[in-house]
């Protein structure tokens, strides 16, 4: 299918199914996790915090709450160290285990992520990037969705979807 590119907020996405990069606990975290959180309602937490905690390369789903989406992906994604320890299988595994909640999902027809990985975890963009678009084209949804916020993050997967695209030409 493909994958939209959209600069801005997950939160300001029209989806049925939203990902949060989540902490291992699934606590509300800070960043791009603590602002849907808080936009969730504290019942977002307080559904999610029993499920975990999670190992890195895993996901689950509650509900959204206060929020435009009817369901919230809780994706926890490894940290980057040198990229020769599990981190890239896991930072795949991560793409994986969100997208195959899918089969628990009946009318959900968009997804929206954000640009997993940035931040606190250190990921370089082309590398996550990569990793984030070639997953995604494997989608089982009619729409996805990547929402990037920052321009380095954007041109990154910019570049990755001409990569895969030229790829499959």
């Amino acid at each position: 299918m493909g994958i939209e590119l959209v600069f801005g907020s997950v939160l300001e996405v029209e989806a049925d199914v939203m990902v949060l990069s989540a902490h291992p606990t699934l606590i509300a975290g800070g960043g791009i996790s603590g602002v849907i959180h808080r936009a969730a309602s504290p019942g977002l937490e307080q559904l999610a915090k029993p499920l975990g905690p999670i190992k890195p390369g895993s996901a689950v789903m509650t509900e959204g709450f206060d929020m435009s989406v009817s369901k919230v992906i809780h994706a926890v994604a490894p940290r980057y160290f040198e990229g020769t320890i599990g981190e890239i299988e896991q930072l795949t595994s991560t793409y994986q285990s969100a997208l195959g909640l899918n089969v628990k999902l009946s009318s959900n027809q968009t997804i929206v992520f954000p640009a997993i990985r940035a931040g606190i975890y250190r990921w370089p963009s082309d590398i996550a990037s990569e990793i984030a678009v070639e997953q995604l084209l494997e989608s089982p949804y009619a729409r996805t969705i990547v929402a990037v916020s920052d321009t380095a993050n954007y041109k990154a997967y910019e570049a990755a979807s001409r990569i895969f695209t030229q790829d499959a030409n």
